[in-house]
């Protein structure tokens, strides 16, 4: 009788334990390029997370730690941080926090490229207006 008991207890215990920690990002591209820019892709941690069009953002959650972000045009393949990307960014995620990150052209010489750059909730809420929810193909 007392094993009938106890295992529903033992379940529940080990479920919140294993229950993963997440926080919520805001990924937004506000249209900067037109034509042959396309979608830009947002990577985290070498996988794409979201292929962002111009004037639009998207909703993620994702586990807590430490996560490297960047942005491509062109490539399916991410640039790594300690492989030349200069632009990448890394943020320590922490439980139940939001974070925003915006999708900005960097100009390197004769070069531009596309970044990922952290903003504040209220950067976030002077941009939101005209963006549309995008549904990240």
């Amino acid at each position: 009788m007392k094993k009938h008991i106890l295992l529903p207890f033992f379940i529940l215990i080990s479920s919140i334990s294993f229950a993963q920690e997440t926080a919520t990002i805001t990924l937004s591209r506000k249209g900067l390029w037109s034509g042959t820019a396309g979608a830009t892709k947002i990577f985290m941690d070498g996988n794409i997370i979201c292929e962002l069009s111009n004037n639009s953002f998207s909703i993620h959650s994702i586990p807590t730690g430490k996560h490297v972000f960047t942005a491509r045009w062109y490539s399916k393949k991410a640039k790594e941080k300690d492989n030349g990307d200069e632009f990448a960014v890394e943020i320590e995620i922490k439980p139940s926090e939001q974070y925003y990150l915006q999708v900005v052209k960097q100009d390197k010489g004769l070069s531009s490229y596309v970044a990922v750059q952290e903003i504040t909730s209220n950067t976030w809420n002077k941009i939101k207006e005209g963006l549309d929810k995008g549904d990240c193909h």
